[in-house]
């Protein structure tokens, strides 16, 4: 495989894999701006080029993680159901996941054992006053711990996986 495209929701979403797969033939391809024919179209190519292939991620938001990968590909058939990880509730929940208890300490902010039900909201909530949502997020990532990420919140370890499976390896030996 030479390239790798990462479909992504947001600039959250995008910013999270941009950091780690930074060194990487990846493209990392927004997709909430566009229509469904313009993304069944793109996956369609990635699929037919033998020296390519791509992963989406999208955000449960609340939804049962297999009916939210099923509305995909019923949206776009041509994707291939197991390149679909879903982060349980949103991308926001792995960012606070690698985020460990010393540094929620020194921040103020609760340390939460499992962030698989966090959402953007509660997030935001927990942003110290003087940080934006950039700049905190932009610090989560800055000392992220990969191994209590993947203790802390189940679907991001099942991307972890998915990511060595494919032998991309974005976060190193850990």
């Amino acid at each position: 495989m030479s390239r790798l495209y990462i479909f992504v929701e947001g600039s959250d979403d995008e910013r999270f894999f941009m950091h780690f797969c930074a060194n990487f033939d990846i493209r990392i391809v927004q997709y909430s701006g566009m229509k469904n024919k313009e993304l069944s179209g793109y996956i369609k190519t990635i699929s037919k080029d033998l020296c390519s292939d791509y992963i989406i991620v999208c955000d449960s938001d609340g939804s049962d993680i297999e009916h939210k990968k099923n509305n995909f590909v019923q949206k776009h058939p041509d994707c291939n159901i197991d390149k679909i990880i879903v982060a349980k509730r949103e991308i926001e929940s792995w960012y606070l996941a690698g985020y460990n208890r010393d540094n929620c300490e020194k921040k103020k902010i609760k340390y939460i054992f499992n962030t698989d039900d966090i959402s953007k909201e509660q997030f935001r909530h927990m942003i110290p006053k003087n940080y934006s949502n950039i700049s905190f997020q932009m610090e989560i990532l800055s000392v992220y711990d990969v191994i209590l990420a993947k203790q802390r919140n189940r679907s991001f370890c099942i991307f972890y996986d998915y990511q060595k499976e494919m032998s991309l390896d974005c976060f190193g030996d850990c």
